[in-house]
Formats: structure tokens, C-alpha cells, sequence
């Protein structure tokens, strides 16, 4: 099973900070990780290296081949993926209500585990 989750917002904030809640999370699930991106299949570089340096596992990554459609995009992506995808990670209220119609659970990743907490929270009873 997979887990589709954004880019922008969602694992890498705008302004270059890495989103630690939404990283620790996807680490520390079985699921494979699918990032799907709005952003143009030319930055496909600079979003690997991005991922990387947060250290994200992932195993496929989708992007746009076009310079708009952001929440079209993702819903074809999903809508090809749905079979396997158990879960979608994104921070816009659109792209959540479109994984929606089509079946997908979403979460906003504000309102993802802190799966740190819960794993300190774990070993400290120990």
C-alpha cells in the first residue's frame, strides 16, 4: 500500500524549511511514499536533491508536466493510484476535496501524529 503526500507546504515549506511532522511521519510508516507535486517536471532535479536533504524516503515521484493544473494533476495521479493509495498528505483544502472524490483519505499534515512524541512518550515508560 502507499501514501501519496505534496511537496510545497507539506514537506518543504516555500521558504526552503523542511516540515519536520510530515517527514517524521512518512519515516516512520511502512506504507511506500509517493510524492505527487504540482510543480513542472524541470524542476525535477532540484525536488530530489530538496528531498533528500530532508531526508524523506520515497519511492516514486510524480510530477506536473504542465505549467498550471496543480489540483488536476493530483487528481489524475490519484485517480491512477487509488487501487494501491491508502492516504493523501497535502496542505491545500482543493487537491484534499479532489483525493476525496475519488475515494482517497486525506489529512491536512497539521493535523498528521507527532510520531517523535509518541515514540518519547513510549520510551519513557520503559
Amino acid at each position: 500500500m502507499a501514501i501519496i503526500v505534496d511537496f510545497t507546504g507539506t514537506i518543504v515549506n516555500k521558504d526552503g524549511s523542511f516540515v519536520d511532522k510530515t517527514i517524521s511521519y512518512l519515516n516512520a510508516v511502512p506504507d511506500e511514499v509517493y510524492v505527487v507535486t504540482g510543480r513542472h517536471v524541470s524542476n525535477k532535479f532540484d525536488v530530489i536533491r530538496e528531498l533528500q536533504n530532508a531526508g524523506v524516503k520515497f519511492e516514486r515521484l510524480y510530477m506536473n508536466p504542465n505549467e498550471y493544473g496543480d489540483e488536476d494533476f493530483k487528481y489524475s495521479v490519484g485517480r491512477d493510484l487509488r487501487s494501491v493509495v491508502t492516504l493523501a498528505i497535502d496542505n491545500s483544502n482543493k487537491a484534499r476535496d479532489r483525493y476525496m472524490d475519488l475515494g482517497i483519505p486525506t489529512v491536512d499534515p497539521e493535523d498528521l501524529p507527532d510520531v517523535r512524541e509518541m515514540w518519547t512518550l513510549q520510551h519513557s515508560k520503559s
